[in-house]
């Protein structure tokens, strides 16, 4: 199962062979490479609807065959349900939607059984042009994030072997790197904007939440996990105006359950999701009480990607059959 829709590697090697994340695409900076296909909408879709209400706005998100073959990312018109696919070399992670242009960032992974690579790259969903960032000076950079104004990205390093990661912000070309604080020795990963551009959060070291402001650099720990050292802490969302986070989480001990937790701006939380099904990872979506999760069925070797109302408990599985599927981000179509 490809651990580029789910978990880096060779940040979590204990899952490597099972839970991938998502990497590479044969390009180079600023060639005329382009992804396959795309241009033209598929025909036969339909309006989706969560529940009874009907649903507006536009998704992408990534897929492979079950051989972990043939990559593509998609992008799913939620009001008509039409689809346009471009296929990608390589493998490629979970895409991000640019809120200034038609075009999603995303990490590919090059020479992957020789010498691993893994670096920024932009697809324009009008031309399926690609442009890969290969200045930058990492063996590893990982699920880059535009921020809300679109002039920078936020994505994280593997450093010191890979043992450790760090976060940095840059332009779109790659300069202007500036290293988000991080506490010595920890592994901060996932970085995620604030809507209105002045903060990122992110986890660090699988146990905690931190929210930075990016002016002041001053760092705040959410209280709610401190000391409950019985789960592991995987990925943190800011939901829609950015009034409330979504945290994922695993359970150490067995039975393991994974859960959905809502924390609220007096650090209060709500569990919204708990169960047994795996939960690689949660995403953020432009839908209202709505986040995007996808889940995995280790016997049956399947990855598939949903959308959850958390106040309702309502569902939609958005992935296709004997599809591997993930890294799902969403928009309102007006965007772009």
């Amino acid at each position: 199962m490809p651990h580029s829709f789910l978990r880096h590697r060779r940040a979590r090697p204990i899952v490597a062979s099972l839970l991938l994340a998502a990497a590479g695409l044969m390009v180079g900076c600023e060639r005329a490479d382009t992804a396959g296909n795309g241009h033209a909408p598929e025909a036969g879709g339909s309006p989706l609807t969560l529940g009874e209400t009907p649903l507006s706005g536009e998704l992408v998100f990534l897929q492979s065959n079950m051989r972990m073959q043939d990559f593509e990312f998609v992008t799913l018109d939620l009001a008509t349900g039409e689809k346009r696919r471009y296929h990608v070399g390589y493998e490629v992670s979970g895409p991000n939607f640019s809120p200034t242009s038609n075009a999603i960032v995303f990490h590919i992974t090059r020479d992957l059984l020789t010498n691993p690579r893994d670096t920024i790259a932009f697809l324009d969903l009008e031309t399926g042009a690609v442009r890969e960032l290969d200045n930058l000076p990492y063996q590893a950079a990982l699920f880059p994030r535009f921020s809300p104004d679109g002039r920078q990205l936020a994505f994280y390093v593997l450093t010191d072997n890979e043992y450790r990661s760090k976060i940095y912000l840059s332009d779109l070309d790659g300069q202007d790197l500036t290293p988000i604080p991080c506490p010595a020795e920890a592994l901060c990963r996932h970085p995620h904007w604030h809507p209105s551009g002045n903060r990122l959060l992110y986890v660090a070291d699988e146990t905690e939440i931190h929210e930075i402001d990016l002016a002041t650099e001053e760092v705040k720990v959410f209280r709610s996990f401190v000391g409950d050292n019985n789960r592991t802490l995987s990925r943190a969302i800011y939901l829609k105006e950015g009034n409330k986070i979504a945290v994922l989480w695993r359970d150490k001990g067995f039975p393991r359950r994974n859960g959905i937790t809502l924390i609220y701006p007096e650090d209060e939380k709500e569990v919204v999701y708990e169960g047994r099904t795996r939960i690689p990872s949660i995403y953020e979506v432009d839908i209202p009480d709505t986040i995007a999760l996808a889940k995995t069925n280790l016997l049956a070797r399947t990855l598939d990607a949903f959308l959850y109302n958390y106040v309702t408990g309502e569902e939609l599985q958005i992935s296709e059959p004997d599809r591997l599927s993930g890294g799902v981000h969403g928009r309102r179509k007006e965007m772009h």
